[in-house]
């Protein structure tokens, strides 16, 4: 029998084209393509409807009554509807997944690849044209434009559902269908509840066919109520003393809450974040967990049937070698042999690289929302040090990068997954090996590279640690007793300038003091001048006045000084 190494490769290229097909393969009744172009026909219908509620602003107001307005998707800086911004945002991703991993565009093509690339733009603007009611019906905020939208995504829901419980399929086919259609089918759950309770709220309050285009608050309770009032009277009051609890257990606990805040994510309450951004992110964590779902069921279902086929292969020959046999037997069974072992390892650290990258990617988009509420409050503070200020760009360059945030976020982090992917199977991989040889009795090597290298790292080490020692002791003594001994005097210049100043002001008052004692004193000399030239109760009755005008000068200065001292205690 005369067998290679490459007749074991070509079995696992044959076992890896059908391996995706084994368990989830089905064809739908519903056809993909008619049904997302008929689709347009009410899409458009709805978008027309929805504009006829709008009134123009600017252009043609006289013709028509100024209907129809324009219909928008999304107000970028809205913080409402967030959660149903991400579920629209993620069932139209899941679109552009199947068309980017299943080549399932809004038109059927079989022509020339160099214009699959403009096929797959354009379905793209068709998924997108189709989902617009549910976007448009989010920013209207109205009954009528709720209770379309609910009908519309009462229509997909029902498609999907039946797309995936149509099939005979086995159990584990069917659980692995539906895991992979999961995004899309919680965000069409989600909305199709949501629309029609916001339907009711809408009836209630009745705002049949408009909304307000800006909330305003109607009484100063309200403002206080609100976030921005709860935290500028949080900044009035003076801060709560915190008392930390003794002990080894409380310890470890705030040094665990401690790192979760500062590396992940700490929830402020009452903050929201904007709908675009967290829609973003929600995208990115959608992404994240369909290419994260695709690798384990195609390249472990792949594994699988690998490790089947070559078990099988192995039955055929024999797991152990038989005095006498022929030597081309002894070769491609220790061929097989070798080939299942390294599946059953690139098994094991696929799909540990993959779970932990999916796992580091979802923390990094919560600590990015965390990162960019930081940011955001530094900005309200004037502090740019992490991102660049507004002033150092032009209007068109800001307005193109807001164009194009949500996709370049997306991409960054998609990426950042896949290179994260390849980064942890290399180093899983390489830990594998040595682990095997090191199991398998294979320990000369690593026992000489060890004593190779480990002077080296050591003598490394050691210099880094003497030149951080001779630096801050030796090198630098006489510079560090100088900048302290500056440091000093420059302390003493400041509090002696304090104190001048100080002094300066006591001064400054003490004139001001004594010039208004002389001037009231002048006064008084001029009202009883006037009484004994024989005035009488003129005299006395300017003499009142004079102390009635006194008295408010005085209490006016005092309740100066009041306000003085409440601001400084406001801006302490």
């Amino acid at each position: 029998m005369s067998s290679t190494f490459g007749d074991v490769l070509q079995t696992f290229y044959d076992e890896t084209s059908r391996a995706n097909t084994t368990h989830t393969s089905c064809d739908s009744e519903i056809s993909h393509y008619k049904f997302y172009q008929f689709s347009l026909i009410p899409a458009i219908l709805i978008t027309l409807l929805f504009a006829s509620t709008r009134t123009r602003r600017q252009r043609l107001m006289n013709v028509l009554g100024g209907r129809p307005g324009l219909v928008f998707p999304m107000d970028t800086l809205t913080r409402s509807s967030r959660i149903s911004y991400c579920c629209a945002f993620g069932a139209t991703a899941f679109l552009v997944y199947k068309i980017l991993l299943e080549q399932k565009f809004a038109i059927n093509y079989d022509g020339p690849v160099s214009l699959k690339t403009l096929i797959a733009i354009l379905s793209m603007f068709i998924y997108g044209m189709v989902f617009f009611p549910v976007f448009a019906c989010l920013a209207l905020s109205s009954a009528f434009s709720f209770g379309l939208g609910s009908l519309y995504v009462w229509m997909f829901l029902a498609v999907d559902l039946y797309k995936v419980t149509e099939c005979d399929l086995t159990t584990k086919g069917r659980i692995m269908k539906i895991v992979q259609a999961l995004p899309s089918l919680t965000s069409l759950a989600y909305l199709s509840i949501s629309l029609p309770l916001r339907f009711i709220a809408c009836c209630y309050h009745k705002k049949y066919f408009a909304a307000p285009d800006v909330k305003i608050w109607e009484s100063l309770e309200d403002i206080k109520g609100s976030y921005q009032g709860l935290h500028v009277r949080k900044l009035l009051r003076k801060p709560d003393i915190e008392i930390e609890e003794e002990g080894a257990l409380n310890a470890v606990k705030r040094t665990v809450m401690n790192l979760i805040h500062n590396w992940i994510y700490q929830r402020h309450p009452g903050f929201r974040y904007p709908s675009r951004l967290v829609s973003v992110m929600f995208v990115a964590g959608c992404v994240v967990y369909v290419i994260t779902v695709e690798f384990l069921v195609g390249f472990v279902g792949v594994f699988d049937v690998t490790l089947d086929s070559l078990g099988t292969q192995i039955d055929a020959v024999g797991w152990d070698k038989i005095p006498g046999e022929d030597p081309e037997l002894t070769n491609y069974r220790d061929v097989l042999l070798l080939t299942r072992y390294l599946t059953v390892v690139l098994r094991v650290c696929l799909i540990v690289s993959v779970t932990v990258a999916s796992l580091l990617s979802f923390l990094t988009i919560l600590h990015m929302l965390s990162s960019f509420r930081s940011n955001l409050f530094a900005m309200y503070k004037g502090d740019f040090k992490e991102i660049p200020p507004p002033s150092e760009k032009s209007a068109v360059s800001l307005c193109t990068g807001s164009i194009k945030y949500a996709g370049f976020q997306v991409a960054y982090l998609v990426w950042a997954f896949i290179i994260t992917c390849l980064i942890l199977f290399i180093i899983c991989l390489v830990l594998a090996i040595i682990i095997l040889l090191l199991i398998h009795g294979s320990t000369d090597w690593l026992l000489n590279k060890v004593l190779q290298v480990w002077p080296g790292v050591l003598i490394a080490v050691l210099l880094v640690i003497a030149q951080i020692l001779l630096a801050k002791y030796v090198f630098l003594q006489e510079g560090e007793e100088e900048d302290d001994e500056y440091e000093e005097e420059e302390e003493n210049e400041e509090k002696k300038e304090d104190d001048e100043e100080d002094d300066e002001n006591e001064e400054v008052e003490e004139e001001e003091d004594a010039e208004n004692e002389e001037g009231d004193e002048e006064e008084r000399r001029e009202v009883e001048g006037r009484g004994g030239r024989g005035e009488g109760r003129d005299g006395e009755e300017n003499k009142e006045e004079y102390d009635e005008e006194d008295e408010e000068e005085e209490e006016e200065v005092e309740k100066y000084e009041e306000e003085g001292e409440d601001e400084e205690e406001v801006e302490k």
